[in-house]
Order: C-alpha cells, then structure tokens, then sequence
C-alpha cells in the first residue's frame, strides 16, 4: 500500500543519513564536534523539541550535561545527576535504556521527570568496551509526537555511535601521554637535581597515588591519567632559588611566603596540558591542611578536594622515607606512625587509612627512601 510504502520509504532515509552521521563521527577526534553532531541529529531524525548528552565524571560519579538543544542555560549550569539518582543517573548506573510515554512506562519512573511539560522521553547510555561514557536523551512536549519503540532503537544506534567516538578521542589524546611524560620527567628530572633529598619523589608519589585511587575504586584509566599530573605537583619549585629549597635553619616570613606560592606554578603547568587540566585544582591544593594550617589558600577540611589529600597523604610518606636539609630520613615504621598523628589533624583520616591497608596488603618498603610501589609506566 501506499502507506506502507511511505513508511519504507521514511525508514530508509534514517538509516541513510544514520549511516552518514556515523561516519561523520567516528572519523572526528573533537570530542565537542562530536557531542554537537550527535545532538543536531537526534534532534532531526527524532522529531525533539529537547535533549541532552550528560558525560559521567568518574571522579565523583556524576552525570554533567556537556551538549544540550532546548534546555534553560541556568538549568544546565547547575545540573549534577549522582550515579543512580533520577532517570539518566539510572541509565548510566544499570546501563539499561529508558523510553517514557503515556502507555509504555510505570507510574515510579514516570514520577523522575521533573519536567510536567514533557510528555515523552528517552534516556539511553553511551557505552563502549563495556562502560559507560555518559547519557543521551530525547524530549517531545507534543501529544502528537510520543517515543516508540522504533525511536528507541534510532536513539540506541545514535548513542552508539557518540560513545566509540567519545572513546575513540579520548584514546587518541591518551597516546599523545608519551611526549607529555617526557616533557614532565624532564622538567622534574632538571628540578630534583635541584633539591636535597628529591631524586626520584616525583614518580614516588604519581606511583603512589596512581595505586591508591584503584584501591579507592577509581577506573585504572582514570588514576593513570591522575599520577600523570601528579608527577609535575612540584614543578613550581623550580621558580624558586636553592638558597629557600634547601635552607637548613628556618624560613624566614618572606622566605615562607615565597615558598608557599609553588603550589600556584605548578598548578599553571598542568592546565598547559589539556587531557590533565582537570587536576589541575588537586595540585594546586596538595599542600592544604584538613585544620587550615596549609597553603597556599588555606583551605580547611571539605574545602580541599579529594584528590588533593589524595596526593598529600603520598607526598607525605614520600617525604617522611627521605632525607631533607632540616633532618634525617625516617624508617618506613616511623613514617606510618607519623601519618597516624596527622590522621583527622592534617590529613584525612580515612584516606590514610586506606593508603596504610594498601600498603601493608603489598608488603612495602624493606629499604630506606624506596617502596616496592610500581614504575608510574605499570
């Protein structure tokens, strides 16, 4: 019939240009190309009058939108969605589509929208190699244009094709970690040769931290990303002349308050680095103190993020094993029972805990200033 036909006809004309966008995106290594290509077109071959992409952040396990058509900018703004919690944090969590309609959907899940006007939705998981990269979602306020099971599949296949090219861009940049490991070892190497008691504190500490958030449960790809960064957490003492680094006797106020700025460089090296700006907050406040004795902004106990005192907590064990202008190192014993006065005083109690039950997981330390801790390379 010619009804039937028309729907062939229709349905050819989406695989068409479903066929053009995956090429389209899977050979683009922009990752906002590609979120806004996604988007225009789940707009058109959907017949939506909103959506969004959310992207997952690993390191707080939220949902954040990062493209968006038809949504209220301030909305967009503030929307964090805990893994889990309302409909995309649900997708994301179970890695299962959602597709919301007068008849096709239970009254609880129906009940997450917080939006009265919408009267269908969508809401698929952009997945790939077995995670989840973050969230699609469609929106129809017309009683005449509600979801099916046929657009649910279009949508499927949209999201498909946004989380291998998300991934495939994600990797490309990874392999770039080479050059950008080199220009940060050199930096190090150049600064520790500097510095009494540092050869080597740098990769220490990244090998460090790196295993600390796997025991901590972040993805290994995420804490490799993060010891990378770690290595240049004290590149910004090489503005800093030896006579301040290496003073035996105490610091003078001046001197002090020009120490405590380094922190502030190397902060300014990692946002050089694009794929490691986002830690760039964790360097800057490494130094911080849960009581506000730290610097350089005397930050106090939730202020400091979390991956902060993930690389205190490193830094200060690291520290602890080696020999420094103004004493002797210290046994591995004798560093442990240091960080446990410091524990719920000046660190986070709970991070050194975990950092102490890894350690004794792996058996560390039986020589003085080195651990069995891995090469940051591992």
């Amino acid at each position: 019939s010619a009804r039937l036909s028309e729907e062939v006809n229709r349905h050819l004309q989406q695989l068409d240009k479903l066929y053009k966008i995956g090429l389209a995106v899977t050979s683009e290594l922009n990752i906002d190309k590609i979120l806004n290509t996604v988007m225009d077109a789940a707009m058109s071959l959907l017949d939506a009058d909103s959506g969004s992409i959310m992207l997952l952040d690993e390191a707080t396990k939220t949902l954040r939108i990062a493209c968006y058509r038809g949504l209220d900018d301030d909305i967009v703004a503030t929307t964090r969605v805990p893994l889990g919690e309302g409909i995309a944090g649900k997708v994301a969590k179970e890695g299962r589509p959602i597709l919301i309609s007068p008849t096709s959907v239970d009254a609880s899940i129906k009940g997450l929208l917080h939006r009265d006007e919408i009267v269908s939705s969508m809401a698929v998981p952009l997945q790939v190699r077995g995670q989840t990269l973050g969230v699609l979602c469609v929106n129809s306020t017309r009683k005449n244009r509600l979801f099916n099971e046929e657009d649910l599949k279009l949508t499927f296949a949209l999201a498909t094709y946004a989380a291998i090219a998300i991934d495939n861009a994600r990797l490309s940049a990874i392999s770039d970690y080479e050059q950008f490991e080199r220009v940060l070892v050199t930096v190090v190497s150049q600064n520790e040769q500097r510095l009494i008691g540092r050869r080597g504190h740098a990769r220490r500490v990244s090998a460090l931290c790196k295993q600390l958030l796997i025991e901590m449960g972040y993805e290994p790809t995420y804490a490799q990303r993060f010891a990378m960064a770690v290595l240049g957490h004290e590149v910004g003492l090489i503005a800093l002349p030896d006579s301040i680094l290496n003073k035996q006797g105490k610091l003078t106020r001046s001197e002090r308050q020009l120490l405590e700025q380094f922190p502030l460089y190397s902060e300014q090296f990692i946002k050089l680095i694009p794929q490691l700006s986002e830690f760039s907050s964790a360097i800057r406040h490494h130094m911080e103190r849960i009581d506000g004795s730290g610097y350089p902004d005397r930050l106090m106990g939730p202020q400091i993020p979390k991956l902060a005192m993930v690389i205190a907590v490193c830094d200060v064990y690291d520290a602890l094993l080696c020999l420094r202008p103004h004493r002797p190192p210290l046994s591995p014993d004798e560093a442990i029972a240091e960080l446990n006065k410091l524990a719920g005083r000046q660190l986070d109690a709970e991070i050194v805990s975990m950092f102490i039950s890894m350690l004794e997981k792996q058996n560390v330390i039986t020589k003085q200033g080195s651990t069995t801790t891995t090469e940051l390379t591992s």
